[in-house]
């Protein structure tokens, strides 16, 4: 049986963060896979630090893009949305060229956004590029609008996902304390001043709040750190992410970042069996039911998070029940169902392909 071949473009990076964890997620996987065969073309932005080296790159990569196109099935490429635009265009042109399918992955939680303030000639290349075979996009919200905006196009949801793992929580609420925890970049739009905010107010509970994560943006740990319920512990490696989270008894991430799309530590969360605190915004409900995988409370409100945090605090066994019912939620975001899906959408447009050639 011939392999699969596909020309995947996306970054590597040297320090995993946000999309470039799926995209070597994604790389991995398939590397794994039986009669599949792929090469990589990176696109990071890593260490680039002028325009020359980003133009260096864009050339590089065009080169290496024309030389290895024709001598796979499929190519498909991973990318923001200023790399769908600029790069992601030149893709497009070089496989209507040699006549290719280009699958194109779309990450972020506001393209609806930027696509509503794009300039005219921006957003006309944008429509052109989603006329690919097939156009994955992280969110539901997302999939509706561009199906209403370009409804030729074959969009198709692919959120966030993350390797099921057999880690479970550890904590288990031991004793009356209840150990929660934030991890993300630490900056006021992903909700840790309301966190401190919360905790101030929350001294007579049992409760504390370890902070993970890159100080940005100007925050300072002092500002964070109240060395009394909630505690800055530094910057956590990206494979120490799952086994810290399994240590406590829930996330709490009131986010009100304005381009969030689904937060990977969220899923993270659910694999290693813990629930959420988290906010009613943007995409977030898609992947959070409320009282079932977590709680959902108002973003910047320190006053609904507080009463979400005292509800858990006095009702261990909802605390406990919700614990159980974040299994089914880790089960719906495991990366080994999303990269078959993916190689299921490949498979899809070679077959298709190979129909419209016969016909003709």
């Amino acid at each position: 049986k011939d392999s699969l071949k596909i020309l995947l473009i996306g970054p590597l990076p040297l320090i995993k963060g946000g999309a470039t964890v799926l995209f070597s997620q994604l790389v991995e996987e398939l590397k794994l896979k039986n009669n599949v065969q792929i090469e990589v073309i990176d696109n990071s932005r890593e260490n680039i630090r002028s325009i020359f080296q980003n133009v260096s790159k864009l050339l590089l990569n065009t080169f290496k893009l024309i030389i290895k196109a024709p001598f796979y099935n499929i190519v498909s490429i991973h990318s923001s949305t200023n790399g769908t635009v600029f790069f992601g265009f030149i893709v497009y042109l070089v496989t209507r060229i040699y006549g290719k399918p280009l699958i194109v992955r779309q990450f972020g939680g506001m393209l609806d956004d930027e696509y509503l303030n794009m300039p005219k000639i921006q957003k006309k290349i944008l429509e052109t590029v989603f006329k690919s075979e097939a156009v994955m996009i992280e969110t539901k919200r997302l999939v509706n609008f561009f199906k209403d905006k370009i409804p030729t196009a074959n969009i198709i949801w692919y959120p966030n996902s993350r390797p099921l793992t057999k880690i479970s929580g550890i904590n288990h609420r031991n004793g009356k304390k209840l150990n929660a925890v934030f991890i993300g970049h630490v900056k006021p739009s992903k909700g840790v001043f309301i966190i401190k905010e919360a905790a101030e107010k929350l001294k007579n509970l049992d409760l504390q709040i370890d902070v993970y994560g890159p100080l940005m943006e100007g925050v300072k740990e002092d500002q964070i750190n109240n060395k009394e319920n909630v505690f800055y512990k530094g910057v956590l490696e990206p494979n120490k992410v799952l086994q810290t989270l399994a240590g406590y008894d829930l996330l709490i991430f009131p986010t009100f970042y304005e381009r969030e799309g689904y937060p990977g530590v969220i899923i993270e969360a659910y694999m290693a069996g813990i629930p959420v605190i988290t906010t009613n915004w943007i995409s977030i409900p898609e992947i959070v039911e409320d009282g079932v995988s977590g709680r959902l409370i108002e973003p910047k409100s320190a006053s609904s998070l507080i009463n979400a945090l005292e509800s858990l605090y006095n009702n261990p066994s909802e605390l406990k029940e919700l614990k159980q019912k974040v299994g089914v939620f880790s089960k719906n975001f495991s990366s080994v169902i999303w990269t078959d899906k993916f190689l299921e959408v490949c498979l899809n447009i070679l077959s298709e392909n190979v129909d419209e050639k016969l016909q003709k």
